[in-house]
């Protein structure tokens, strides 16, 4: 009888690729430029940052020949403060994996080295996520529409793209008044901007269309996360700038440009700049680390503004057989105004901002990194009889908070349409 195949697979070899691309998307072009800007070592108390708000001084006429000259005033200084927020990222891991994995005979990848690597990775990408808000550390908008059930859709300007899958997330109602629990996100569905959770729980905590998701073990009305871009660029005529009042001091408010909905295009562009220029002066842009940060979407649109070519030099630019491209390549449009352009699928649909990184600072008491408990960083796991359960967790942690030492150094453009069929 012939040696079959299945008389000898016992003996056959089995084939490991390495890891396939990953299936799904991680950003962090927000999260860690800020990330390096300098940090500010402090304690739990506030850190205080002098400002320079009003100049003083009374300029009028005078007469030199034996006239009053009046009285003076002089230069008004106010105080911006902010206080370190604590937050964490958990991972844990079995014995059996450990050991299953800890050779090349054995694994083609080692679980705990990459575990380790993946949680700072992870740990940059929701950082850039909590980056996009306006301080309270909302995620994503629950849709209108929706009347119940395990599977939610959002809305913009986030929509699904903040979320992550095997998170856990606290609920408020559309104001942040009101807690209402928290839910499990079991899968995404990002481009219909949908969600499902652990089925059951939606309606255990009574989520509601226009609820907000924040993040977990967030229980105070309203909650305080990071100080995104939504905190610092701000127009908003009401409420606090790191302690300083915008009803007060006008000059705690961005330079900020309403789109009124319409597609973003250079006179917004023209328009920011004037207006960033007429409230701190023509020089403002002498110095500084400056760029223009927006969603792929916006720079789409901004791009099909500038397909009709008037011109075009073959070879001049360096195109192969004198073949031209008429689309403009995305690398090409790297610069808006001089000034580079980050895009982000984290970034609101609806808005773009210019930053200067070098006016943004972090006041932290406890750099990123994996969390020491003791000599080591890494705890065992407690079975729910108290017992040893069989593996171990690891913490990557920080203390921080995100500053600004001038919101005027910075721009602002709101309001602009979406691309809306980039959710089909």
């Amino acid at each position: 009888m012939a040696l079959t195949n299945e008389d000898f697979v016992a003996a056959q070899l089995e084939v490991v690729r390495p890891l396939a691309p990953k299936f799904y998307e991680r950003e962090d072009s927000l999260g860690s430029r800020m990330l390096k800007t300098p940090g500010v070592s402090q304690s739990t108390r506030d850190l205080r940052i002098p400002l320079p708000i009003r100049p003083g001084g009374k300029f009028r006429s005078i007469n030199f020949n034996g006239g009053d000259f009046g009285l003076g005033s002089g230069e008004v200084l106010e105080v911006a403060k902010m206080a370190p927020i604590e937050f964490g990222l958990a991972y844990e891991i079995t014995d059996r994996v450990i050991y299953a994995t800890d050779s090349p005979q054995k694994s083609a990848v080692n679980a705990v080295n990459r575990s380790v690597a993946m949680a700072m990775d992870e740990f940059k990408n929701h950082v850039d996520a909590s980056l996009q808000g306006g301080g309270t550390w909302i995620f994503a908008y629950v849709d209108a529409g929706y009347a119940g059930g395990n599977t939610v859709t959002f809305t913009t300007p986030f929509y699904a793209q903040n979320l992550r899958e095997g998170t856990t997330y606290s609920v408020y109602n559309s104001t942040q008044t009101v807690y209402r629990g928290t839910i499990d996100l079991v899968s995404l569905d990002l481009p219909n901007g949908e969600g499902t959770f652990t089925a059951g729980q939606a309606a255990a905590v009574g989520l509601v269309a226009g609820d907000v998701l924040c993040a977990e073990g967030l229980t105070a009305t309203p909650p305080v996360g990071p100080y995104g871009l939504r905190y610092h660029h701000s127009n908003a005529t009401s409420g606090l700038w790191l302690n300083v009042d915008r009803a007060t001091y006008p000059q705690a408010r961005t330079p900020t440009v309403d789109a009124n909905q319409s597609i973003f295009t250079q006179t917004h562009v023209q328009s920011l700049i004037a207006r960033m220029e007429m409230a701190l002066g023509q020089d403002m842009f002498e110095g500084g680390k400056w760029a223009w940060y927006m969603h792929p979407g916006q720079l789409l649109q901004y791009m099909e503004q500038h397909i009709t070519i008037s011109e075009m030099t073959l070879n001049g630019g360096g195109a192969a057989n004198g073949n031209v491209d008429i689309v403009q390549q995305r690398k090409a449009l790297a610069k808006i105004h001089g000034i580079p352009v980050i895009q982000s699928i984290h970034a609101s649909r609806t808005d773009v901002d210019l930053i200067n990184f070098a006016v943004w600072l972090r006041g932290t008491y406890k750099e990123v990194g994996l969390h020491p408990i003791g000599n080591s960083t890494k705890f065992a796991r407690v079975s729910q009889t108290g017992a040893y359960g069989g593996g171990y967790m690891f913490y990557v942690t920080a203390a921080m908070q995100f500053g600004m030492e001038n919101p005027r150094l910075g721009g602002h453009i709101e309001d602009l349409a979406e691309r809306t069929d980039l959710n089909d």
